[in-house]
Formats: structure tokens, sequence, C-alpha cells
């Protein structure tokens, strides 16, 4: 996928809409900016004005002078370069040359290269082994989550010479991001600072210091690779949605930047309708139908739709969970987020043995997943091994400690003490839940009927105050079925001792 072209000394940013030259960023008027990219898309074709206007004026009438205000603003920002670049063509149009020099420079969005990390002071040989291997097991992880193009250990390794110059690596290998790390010794410790950073412009996306002993170099070794590669992943996925979000309104989405979009509604303070949601991943699988993360999101999209509706329309979105799943893995059973909706889909027709065979599927697949981590733990913490549960849980808290999920994953956590008898425990955890949204939802509502259950009755009731006139506690057992029986009596007792509706 082209997300960057050159123009003579400019470069045209498609992913980020920016258009910069050696002194930096050119301003261009929305539509002009939309004329280049029509132009650019359509490279050494001859546009007639017709086509032109349709395109960048879709449903509005517009004269000539329009478009031939937006080709002089062009021809002022290419500057030296548009005599030659953007011709008029008599009678026939405009066209938008390219030769040699200018040839498009093609970069995967979302693809990286992970550097060796560096060293600083008296090292010994076989501590510069141990972080090399760090360097090689992240990228092992990032690779495995099949979510981004990972640039393999030989060309990465062959560029450490370049981990001060994030855009030289960029145009050396073709890469939208770069992790780099520097490891300092100070006596006996080491401090490693690993930096995610953005190819094109050289900027610092994310920053974390890890400190170890010298003697647990080894240690670190194997257990930093899952949370360096899950903050990396989260962050190029992060950073992917800003880009297009800030991408102007009337620039044609490809695929992945409908997968990305969809991902930044769901993000959004301000929740999108869901049916909007579906409707993102649904055209990045019309424009790509291998993808199958985004086919595995139509699942997610299916699965919260069927989580907050009863009766024929849940089974109905069950179905739909189920098909996205099941797709999802037909383009690429390797998918760890294909694996991950596939168990979902399952969860949700009554099958949780099925649905944790895909959950550890993925996790096999890709270690530093927190998402399956969770869903993981939250069917272990209902409806399987306690203790289990709350080891899945601390590792999704661990790889994705700011994940929207963190609410449920608290009340799953604090479920899943109550099972183990750990009723102080429960209780401080479901206080550390309870402020996480503002308004009241079924989240809130769970977690005060367990509170009740526990005997912090008023506690709850002040909580419950918020809840609409309509909100049954009956839903919550039809949502999450065949709880373990000591669980779920103790809910019964908690709605009931709030006088909720379990008809």
């Amino acid at each position: 996928m082209i997300t960057t072209v050159a123009l003579g000394d400019l470069t045209l940013d498609l992913v980020q809409g920016r258009l910069t030259g050696p002194e930096g960023e050119i301003a261009l008027r929305a539509k002009s900016f939309a004329l280049l990219t029509h132009l650019v898309a359509h490279q050494g074709r001859v546009l007639a004005k017709d086509d032109l206007m349709a395109a960048v004026w879709p449903d509005v009438t517009v004269t000539d002078e329009s478009l031939t205000q937006c080709v002089h603003d062009l021809r002022r920002a290419l500057g030296a370069n548009g005599a030659g670049l953007l011709r008029t063509v008599p009678r026939r149009g405009y066209v938008l040359d390219h030769g040699e020099a200018t040839a498009p420079r093609v970069v995967v969005p979302g693809s990286l290269a992970v550097l060796p990390f560096r060293l600083d002071g008296a090292v010994a040989a076989e501590e510069h082994l141990l972080f090399d291997g760090l360097a090689h097991d992240v990228i092992g992880r990032l690779a495995r989550l099949r979510s981004f193009h990972v640039i393999g250990r030989g060309s990465s390794f062959a560029m450490r010479h370049l981990a001060d110059h994030p855009q030289d690596l960029g145009r050396a290998l073709n890469v939208a991001y770069a992790v780099t790390g520097r490891a300092i010794r100070r006596g006996g410790r080491f401090r490693l600072h690993v930096d995610l950073l953005d190819c094109a412009h050289g900027g610092l996306i994310w920053s974390e210091a890890f400190d170890m002993a010298a003697t647990e170099v080894m240690q670190a070794a194997d257990a930093l690779p899952d949370p360096i590669a899950a903050a990396v992943a989260r962050e190029i996925t992060f950073s992917e949605m800003q880009r297009v979000a800030v991408l102007p309104e009337n620039l044609p989405l490809d695929a992945w930047q409908k997968f990305h979009l969809g991902l930044q509604m769901i993000f959004a303070p301000t929740e999108a309708p869901l049916g909007a949601v579906l409707r993102c991943f649904t055209d990045a699988t019309d424009l790509s139908p291998g993808f199958a993360r985004a086919h595995a999101f139509q699942s997610f999209c299916h699965f919260n739709r069927a989580m907050a509706v009863l009766g024929e329309d849940r089974d109905q979105a069950m179905l739909a969970a189920q098909a996205a799943a099941r797709e999802a893995v037909l383009r690429d059973a390797t998918s760890p987020v294909a694996q991950w909706a596939q168990g979902r889909a399952w969860w949700l027709r009554r099958d949780p043995a099925c649905a944790l065979h895909h959950m550890r599927h993925a996790l096999t697949l890709c270690p530093s997943f927190p998402q399956a981590h969770y869903m993981a733990g939250f069917i272990e913490a209902y409806q399987g091994d306690a203790a289990q549960a709350l080891d899945d849980l601390a590792i999704a808290e661990a790889l994705s400690p700011v994940d929207p999920l963190f609410a449920s994953l608290q009340i799953a956590k604090a479920s899943a003490f109550v099972r183990l008898g750990d009723v102080t425990g429960a209780i401080s955890i479901l206080r550390l839940a309870l402020p996480l949204h503002d308004g009241f939802d079924h989240l809130q509502g769970h977690a005060a009927i367990l509170l009740a259950g526990l005997g912090e009755v008023d506690e709850a009731a002040r909580i419950m105050q918020r809840a609409p006139a309509d909100y049954r506690a009956k839903a919550l057992f039809e949502r999450i079925y065949d709880m373990e029986p000591g669980l779920r009596h103790l809910l019964e007792t908690g709605a009931k001792a709030l006088k909720c509706n379990l008809d």
C-alpha cells in the first residue's frame, strides 16, 4: 500500500494528510488536498475536468473556476516542482506526471522494525547477547500477533547504526515505526529505556524504562518481551487511530484506514452507535476480504450487541458473532485475534469449554495478547477455575493497564475472590471498579449487586439509585449463564437485598 509519495523534494503523506517540504509542512485547503490525492492515485493518467470535479465535489454543482483555483493552489504549493509535475493537457484535462526520481515510496501502514538494544557502560559479552535476544524475542512476539508488518531480525539488526535517525531508518526499510532501546549500567544495576518512534517525522510515541539488577538480566530477558510487545502493539494501534481521525472528510479510505476508524469509534470518549462501528469493519472486509482482524471485530460488534439485548435479537446477534468469527478463522487460523473472536462467539453459544479452548489457542499463538488473557480470566472466574482466573486477569492487567475493559476485569477478579473465600479482597476491588463510569450501566449494576451480596447493602443501594426504572437484575443472570452455584446464590441474595427485579 502506498502511504507516502515523493513529489520532487516534497513528500505527500496520505495517512496523516500532510504535504511537507525541506522547510516543513505546506498548508493546503481541504479541496486542494483532496484534488492532489486524487491526482496522485491516478498518476500518469490524463483526468478530465468533469471527472475531477465529480471526485472532489461529489453531489455538489461547482463551476470550472473552483477547479482552476485548486489547480493554482497546488502549483503554488509544489513550487518549482509544479510546472513539471502538474500539467494541463489542452481540451482534455490535467495529469500529474511522475518519473524515476519521483517514484512512490511504499510504506505498509503499521509496519515496524525492532532494532537491537544498545548497552552503555562496562558490560560483559554475554550481557550483549542477552539484550540482543530480548530484542529478537520482541520481534517474535509482535510478528505472532499478526497485526502488523514486522521486519525480520536480519534486516533490523543490520540497521543498528540508524537507531538515532528514525527518518533515515524509515527510508532504508520502508517502515512507519521503529522500536529502539538503550540499556545503561550503573554499578550492579541496568536501566533499559525502550522507545517507539514515528519514522515519518522522528517523533517519540511511547517510552518506558525497566530496571533490573545485573544478576537478573537473564530473568528480565524472559519476562520483558511480552509487556514490551503488548505496549508497542497498543501504541501503534492508537497512533493509527489518531492518524485516520485527522484525515480530510472526503478522502476515500482504504481497508486499513476503515478498520482503524472503527477502532477509533470504539475508544472514543462518546460511545459511537454500534451500527456505525460495524459498518467500518464491514467496509474494511469489502475492500479487503482476507482482512482477518476486520472480520474478528465484526464479531466483536455482534458480541457486544448480544450482551446488550435479550430475546430474539440476542439470538440473531449470537449467530452473527459466530459467523463473523468463523470467517476470521477461515481467513487466518493462525491469527490470535481470530481465535479470540471465535472463543467469544462460542461463549455466547453457551459452550465455555470450547470458548476456553480457543482462548488458550490464541495465547499459544501470542502470549502477549491481553484481551485473550482477559476473556480467559472472565470465563474461569464465573464458570471455571477461580485461581486460574486470577492468574489470567493479573496478566491481562499487567499487559494492558489502561484497557477499556478495566472495570469489567475488576468485577471478574472480585467474583473470583468471592469464590476463593476472600470477601475483604473482593470488596476492595469492587470499590476500585465502581467509580470508573460516570453514569449507570450494567457493569455498575453487576458490581453493586455483588457488593450487596457481600453485606455492603447501604453502599450498594446508593449506587443502585442511579439505575433506570426498567433495570432488571435478571438480565445479569441471562447474560452470564451457568455461574458457579455459590457465586450465583450470592448475587441473587444481593439483588433481593436491593429489591432488584429478578422476574
